[in-house]
């Protein structure tokens, strides 16, 4: 697997993660929304029962799979942080800006104050710089 494979790896698994955060965030939303809570924060049901202990299972499968998605971004990270370690200060933060952060290289050459064309021609250097070091 290439440097670049990698980090969209990465990339690819943190942005799985924040949708599912998004989708559970959504869900309890939906669920606290239609019914009312008891003083336990339990949610109350009137002849729906099934109907909230399906739901209320489906959010904590999701969560489990939010929990279990995470530790492999957790995984993941840890590899790119190494791997990046090897770099210089500026060549880091553009990877971490796009990688980490999910920015685009138009925006990244704004906060590097780069012009564009500057900010692609590092990017890619830091490929080549990556594949040889590996």
């Amino acid at each position: 697997m290439t440097i670049k494979q990698k980090l969209q790896r990465y990339a690819n698994l943190l942005d799985q993660a924040r949708e599912l955060e998004y989708r559970i965030a959504e869900i309890k939303e939906r669920m606290t929304s239609v019914s009312s809570t008891n003083f336990d924060n339990m949610p109350i049901c009137h002849g729906n029962n099934d109907k909230l202990t399906e739901a209320l299972c489906k959010l904590k499968d999701l969560r489990d799979k939010y929990i279990e998605l995470w530790g492999k971004v957790a995984e993941e990270e840890l590899e790119v942080i190494d791997m990046i370690s090897k770099l210089d200060y500026q060549e880091q933060k553009l990877i971490r800006l796009h990688y980490i952060d999910c920015k685009p290289l138009e925006e990244i050459s704004c906060i590097l104050g780069y012009t564009y064309r500057h900010t692609s021609r590092i990017y890619k250097r830091i490929y080549e710089k990556l594949e040889k070091m590996s």
